[in-house]
Parts: C-alpha cells; structure tokens; sequence
C-alpha cells in the first residue's frame, strides 16, 4: 500500500485558521496535491478506482505516532515543513525491509522557523547512512520540469541569495 503524508502548515504568512469538517475534510487541501500527481500519472481510466482504493492513504504527519509499517510505501511530501521530531517520527515507524520512506523536501521553501530537513540531511547524508539505505538526492534548476519560467524564477532567487546584501 501507499501512505501519503504532509503536515498540516500552511504555505503563507497570514493563516486560514481552523478547518471545520471531519479528519478527511481538514486533510482535502493537502490531499490535493496527491490527487494532482494521480492525474497526471495516472491514465483517466484507472483514476477513480486508485483514488478510491484502500491501496492508497493520505494522512496528516500529526496521526502517526504509535504507528508500525510494513510492507508499505511512504511518501512524506513537504518535508521542509517538518520539525526535526516529526521527521524522527516517521523515520522510526519503518518496522520491516519491504517498508521503504521517500522523504521529499525543498529547504528554500519553507513555511516553519525550526525544520528539521537540513538537520537530516546533516545527520545522515554520508557514507554509513548510505551503507545502511538512506540515500539523499539533491536536485537543481537542472532538474526541475515543471516549466522553463519556473527554471529561470528558482535561478533568479538562487543568484539573489547568493549576493551579499547591503
């Protein structure tokens, strides 16, 4: 199966506020984004038994403690927005070998003054980790295929925070 998490933060600097509705109600605006890649990955036909499927969770990160997966997928997206607690959290619920953890993040786009993603990636990005399975990506401009004018913003705020500011 496959569990997809995402902490509950908003991405702006004024908030919403509370989110009335049941636990699939308050998670339908992180679940879009999941829904999302299902539509472009996905061909229109198989779509709605995916969606509808017991075979694929979305979850807020806040749900897991307690929690043991095995023979599970699990992709923990907005990683940026993570503490370095909840990112200890989901690592430590892996309880066999057929459970793998796919941690997605960006550190420039954070929404949260304490996240743990760059304190990870210093915990674990070196050779022992990668003996023992983690492995990190770093991904660039080069990578990213969303658009080209995306290509040349992210260039722009790289080559902004590189310059000393006066």
């Amino acid at each position: 199966s496959i569990l997809y998490l995402r902490t509950a933060v908003e991405s702006a600097s004024s908030k919403l506020g509370y989110l009335p509705g049941s636990e699939s109600d308050k998670m339908s605006p992180y679940r879009q984004v999941l829904d999302g890649c299902i539509d472009e990955m996905v061909e229109e036909k198989d779509q709605k038994d995916l969606l509808n499927s017991p075979v694929l969770e979305a979850a807020p990160i806040n749900y897991i403690r307690g929690a043991s997966w095995r023979e599970k997928y699990v992709i923990l997206d907005e990683a940026q927005n993570c503490t370095i607690d909840e990112l200890k959290t989901a690592m430590t619920r892996i309880t066999g070998e057929d459970t793998k953890l796919i941690i997605c993040g960006d550190t420039q786009q954070s929404d949260i003054k304490k996240s743990g993603l760059k304190n990870l990636a210093n915990l674990f990005d070196n050779e022992e980790s990668n003996e023992m399975g983690i492995r990190f990506f770093k991904l660039t401009e080069e990578d990213i295929v969303r658009s080209e004018i995306v290509k040349f913003v992210v260039k722009k705020f790289q080559d902004h925070e590189m310059k000393p500011q006066s």
